[in-house]
């Protein structure tokens, strides 16, 4: 004697089975594509993720390099202005020593002032001279103009 269950079964028919795998087909093939999106978003994000890093360790390594460049400039500066300071240093008052060792010239003493001053005064008198004998020399023409021009 058979048991059977008291629910009938059914069989699907050739139309329903076709339509049921071809459902089933599109579900996978969406969740094929919704997984590859997926998996796409998580890569970009990765690629996104490695190239932020590597350009903040890019940056990182140019100001690091950038700040080695200025501390090795400004040592550099440093080190030249020590050295002016120091060669200033060791030739402070030298000039004012040169000029109290060395003589006054003749034309800056007392002396070779008032000889300066006599030469201009002679060459003053020289000229107001000849400027007196000139004046005359045109005067004298003048009048000599003026007597002949009477006589005719």
């Amino acid at each position: 004697a058979h048991s059977r269950s008291s629910a009938p079964m059914y069989r699907l028919s050739p139309n329903e089975q076709a339509a049921l795998a071809k459902k089933e087909f599109e579900q996978r093939r969406i969740a094929r594509l919704i997984q590859v999106r997926q998996q796409e978003g998580e890569n970009a994000a990765q690629i996104r993720k490695r190239f932020k890093t590597r350009l903040s360790w890019e940056k990182e390594q140019l100001a690091a390099q950038l700040q080695a460049e200025w501390d090795d400039y400004r040592a550099a500066q440093q080190a030249i202005l020590a050295e002016r300071q120091a060669t200033a240093l060791e030739h402070f008052g030298e000039s004012h020593e040169l000029a109290t060792r060395q003589e006054i010239p003749y034309s800056k003493t007392a002396e070779g002032i008032a000889e300066a001053e006599r030469r201009a005064q002679l060459r003053y008198e020289k000229a107001a001279q000849q400027l007196i004998a000139e004046r005359r020399e045109i005067k004298n023409a003048d009048d000599e103009k003026r007597l002949y021009r009477c006589v005719l």
